[in-house]
């Protein structure tokens, strides 16, 4: 430890600086260090945190083996339905989370379908809708409306679950209109790299005139981020 004394000469004090000095190099070497560890351990929480929001996420996405079993269950009571919403636009090409399942099926369907669920497990939460360890079925029965959209019947007549096609899809999703709609409508564009021609003769047709316009300024919204990522 350093003492000063008004006594002290020159020499002294040229000795006490220069070891105060050296003190407080080494003082915020040291704390350097530490911020740089302490830094590290938040970044190393802050990681595993991410890590968990992922698991917990994943783990309540709907898997193969619910679809599965829907599929069994649809087939069993000789129901068809058409998969429609997030499951369906990761089918063709574009994958975010979602934790639900939207299944169009025909009114007379809804009631069934719905206990048969029940029976298996899964909780009635109303407005059609189920859920089960935090996976949610949407029965979106023939008829009902929606928000701007009035569902339409199942796209086929078999017994089970199939996908939407693509172009029934981004008419049903241009129908609803929400914020995450015309994005699904953009990714479903750039991932299935759809031509003007393309959406002039398989989309066009099935809209009123107002749609059509949406759907034009959507794909050229996707055009244009499609030559934005290419050109970068």
């Amino acid at each position: 430890m350093v003492y000063f004394n008004a006594d002290n000469d020159d020499t002294q004090t040229c000795s006490t600086k220069a070891t105060t000095s050296q003190v407080n190099t080494k003082t915020n070497n040291q704390t350097s260090k530490i911020m740089d560890g302490w830094c590290l351990t938040i970044m190393d929480i802050f990681e595993q945190q991410l890590n968990n929001i992922l698991s917990i996420c994943e783990s309540k996405q709907p898997d193969s083996k619910t679809l599965q079993q829907l599929n069994n269950l649809c087939k069993h009571l000789k129901i068809p339905a058409t998969v429609i919403g997030g499951m369906a636009v990761a089918s063709h090409g574009y994958k975010r989370f979602t934790n639900d399942i939207d299944l169009l099926i025909k009114r007379k369907d809804a009631p069934r379908l719905a206990n048969s669920l029940i029976q298996a497990g899964w909780t009635d939460i109303g407005n059609n809708k189920l859920q089960n360890n935090q996976l949610i079925i949407n029965l979106c029965a023939e008829g009902v409306k929606a928000g701007q959209i009035t569902f339409p019947p199942p796209t086929h007549n078999e017994p089970g679950i199939k996908v939407a096609e693509l172009p029934q899809l981004i008419i049903l999703k241009i129908q609803a209109n929400r914020h995450k709609d015309r994005s699904d409508i953009i990714e479903l564009i750039k991932a299935n790299k759809l031509t003007e021609q393309y959406i002039n003769n398989n989309i066009q047709p099935h809209l009123p005139t107002i749609d059509q316009k949406l759907l034009t300024a959507l794909w050229k919204i996707a055009e244009q981020e499609t030559l934005g990522i290419h050109s970068s």
